[in-house]
């Protein structure tokens, strides 16, 4: 089943905040702050992405062609809450689910939601992206944040900046390769093979 996600409302702030960035790489100047903000982001999505993980704060929608056989499985942890979950009806009819009819699992990494117990999902008409889940997914503030993932913003953020001309996007240094993994190999998401969730 393909599975596509997309970020709606991005996060209010950063994991990093440009100080502390600005103090790793060794930078006293202003000159390049906003570039240094623009790379903070750049590093913050990229760690997302290593771990399937949304740090601070966001809203995501997952959009599905039908209701799976099994639970629905959210593609970014820690879920807070479940917004809405909006299907189009064999009529072609935009319907939302009613929570009381689901089990949310929030808990789980990654969270999961399968229909109450001797319920099923609602049908759907054959169409492509007939389900969308609306979720709110992330630690909540910077401060919430582990800190060995804000290590891993940082040492992104010291080649993104260190190699800003020449660098190939979303390729990572070998010689901080396997300090990067160390820093989020504990905090990976793990996904089912028929489960893969990809960005939109």
């Amino acid at each position: 089943m393909p599975l596509t996600f997309r970020v709606t409302v991005e996060p209010a702030s950063e994991p990093v905040t440009l100080t502390e960035a600005k103090a790793q790489l060794r930078v006293l100047h202003s000159d390049d702050d906003t570039r240094i903000t623009t790379l903070i982001t750049a590093a913050r999505k990229r760690v997302e992405e290593l771990t399937s993980r949304s740090l601070i704060t966001q809203t995501l929608a997952l959009s599905l062609d039908a209701f799976p056989s099994g639970a629905i499985l959210l593609p970014r942890a820690p879920a807070q809450s479940v917004t809405s979950i909006a299907y189009l009806d064999e009529a072609g009819a935009s319907q939302t689910w009613d929570a009381a009819d689901q089990r949310q699992d929030l808990l789980s990494e990654p969270a999961r939601i399968t229909p109450a117990y001797l319920g099923s999902y609602p049908s759907t008409r054959a169409v492509m992206n007939a389900v969308t889940v609306t979720y709110v997914a992330g630690y909540g503030l910077a401060a919430a944040v582990p800190q060995p993932l804000k290590e891993a913003i940082l040492l992104l953020l010291s080649d993104m900046y260190a190699f800003r001309t020449t660098k190939i996007a979303g390729t990572i240094l070998a010689r901080d390769e396997q300090a990067i993994e160390d820093l989020v190999g504990p905090y990976r998401v793990y996904f089912p093979l028929n489960w893969i969730p990809r960005l939109a």
